[in-house]
């Protein structure tokens, strides 16, 4: 079976968007509509999105917890110095977003490292001014 999106972008070309798609695990529980804020798969590890990169201004990080957990993010420099300390605190499980002002920072490559208890994930990001 093939499956094709097509995908038209048009308007502010300002706005940073995106799209992802993932392989999902249909829950087993019954029926009914779906809470707000419910996620309609179970990711089963932790998944992350930085945006937009290169960045400027702000800088967006997207991620997604299996369940709940104890999360660090932060940024750090090339030469594995800790810049900024972005989120140190137990999560509930499913999506969050923050945005992190990066105006003080000088132009560069620096890195997102997300931590859990069992799971890293650590990406590159552009900084320009």
């Amino acid at each position: 079976m093939r499956t094709v999106i097509k995908i038209k972008v048009s308007g502010n070309p300002g706005i940073s968007a995106f799209l992802v798609l993932y392989k999902y695990e249909k829950e087993h529980a019954g029926g009914g509509p779906q809470g707000a804020g419910a996620l309609p798969f179970k990711a089963n590890k932790l998944i992350l999105h930085i945006f937009p990169n290169p960045a400027q201004e702000k800088l967006g990080i997207e991620y997604m917890l299996p369940e709940e957990k104890n999360i660090n993010i932060s940024l750090f420099d090339v030469t594995d110095r800790l810049i900024k300390e972005i989120v140190n605190e137990k999560q509930i499980g499913g999506k969050h977003c923050r945005v992190c002002d990066i105006t003080d920072l000088a132009q560069g490559i620096y890195f997102v490292c997300v931590k859990t208890d069992k799971e890293t994930i650590t990406e590159k990001v552009i900084i320009l001014k």
